[in-house]
């Protein structure tokens, strides 16, 4: 890549992805501080599940969210 496009070609889609990781992590973290905040568990092995269970719909949640901004990155990319 550098031999045929220059220092330049290296850095394509970054500034899409910076753009991207903002509303990401914004989206993962509220969500996850939302659903953590709304449900209390007495049992620790319910709240561990839970926990998991929350971060794995956040995330999800916020990839699809996003998925516009990364497949721009990745255009931009190639």
């Amino acid at each position: 890549m550098y031999s045929q496009e220059g220092l330049k070609s290296m850095f394509k889609g970054n500034g899409a992805n910076c753009l991207r990781i903002a509303p990401f992590q914004a989206i993962e973290f509220y969500l996850f501080d939302l659903l953590k905040n709304t449900f209390e568990f007495e049992n620790q092995s319910a709240k561990n599940f839970a926990m998991l269970a929350f971060g794995g719909f956040s995330g999800a949640l916020a990839t699809i969210s996003v998925y516009p901004f990364d497949l721009i990155k990745t255009i931009l990319a190639v």
